[in-house]
């Protein structure tokens, strides 16, 4: 991280890896991996996925999340603005979700 920004594709810097106490992770068909709070990270996909995540809010980062939301909340409302109203079964039915 440089200046607050994250690299987007952390693989075009491999030569420095070692320096800033980079490991990677082969995570097979199955596994569960927990990444702890604070802890950058980016997966990248070997093949076809379905990747199942959770992101929480807990005490270590609840402050961070509440500073972004209010810094985006123009963003946040205009993402809203398409589903505000619908019922539950249009919300299932648009993001096919059961």
């Amino acid at each position: 991280m440089k200046h607050g920004v994250l690299v987007e594709d952390l693989r075009e810097f491999k030569h420095l890896w070692e320096e800033a106490g980079v490991f990677q992770v082969l995570q097979e068909s199955g596994e569960l991996f927990f990444v702890p709070s604070n802890w950058h990270h980016q997966v990248h996909n070997l093949e076809t996925t379905i990747s199942i995540n959770h992101n929480f809010v807990n005490a270590s980062n609840a402050h961070l999340v509440w500073d972004l939301l209010k810094s985006r909340l123009v963003d946040i409302k205009k993402t809203l603005e398409g589903v505000v109203g619908f019922t539950k079964e249009e919300l299932i039915e648009q993001y096919q979700v059961n």
